[in-house]
C-alpha cells in the first residue's frame, strides 16, 4: 500500500516542505523485499508520478529529489554505534543487521528508482552527502 499520508502533508502556496522519507521509499523496501510483484510495484510508480503531475500542474509546487547515500561501511558503523552508546540505542532496531545485508541490493532498486522518476514530469534528483539530512531532521 501506498503511504497516502503524504496527501495529508502537501504543501500549501509559499510553503517549503521538507518529507523525511517518501512514497518511493515504500516502492524501494517492497522490491527489495519482493513482497509485491512488478506489476503492482508499475502502478505504484504511476500513481506517485500522477500525484506529483497534480502537485505541479494545479498547485505550482516545485518538487526537488534528494537520495542522501550512506556508504556500506558508514552504515554498520552507525548500527555498531547504536548499540553500544547510551544516547543513540533509541534508534536500534534488532532487525538493523539482517536489512544491512540487502544493502546492494538496496542499492541497486534505489538507483532504478531514481532512473525512472527522473523520466516523468521533468523531476530531478541529487545526490549528495548525509551532512544534508542532519540540516533537515529534528535531533532527539
Amino acid at each position: 500500500m501506498i503511504s497516502f499520508g503524504v496527501f495529508t502533508s502537501t504543501p500549501r502556496a509559499r510553503d517549503d516542505p521538507v518529507f523525511n522519507r517518501s512514497h518511493y521509499e515504500d516502492v524501494l523496501v517492497q522490491r527489495v523485499h519482493k513482497w509485491v510483484d512488478e506489476d503492482v510495484i508499475a502502478k505504484r510508480f504511476s500513481a506517485i508520478y500522477d500525484f506529483e503531475k497534480l502537485l505541479r500542474d494545479h498547485n505550482n509546487t516545485v518538487i526537488l529529489k534528494f537520495y542522501l547515500h550512506v556508504s556500506p561501511e558508514a552504515q554498520m558503523a552507525r548500527l555498531e554505534e547504536r548499540t553500544q552508546d547510551p544516547r543513540k540505542m533509541w534508534k536500534y532496531n534488532e532487525k538493523d543487521f539482517a536489512e544491512a545485508k540487502l544493502f546492494k541490493n538496496t542499492r541497486k532498486r534505489m538507483k532504478t528508482c531514481l532512473r525512472n522518476v527522473t523520466r516523468y514530469h521533468g523531476t530531478s534528483y541529487r545526490q549528495t552527502i548525509t551532512g544534508i539530512r542532519n540540516i533537515s531532521s529534528p535531533k532527539r
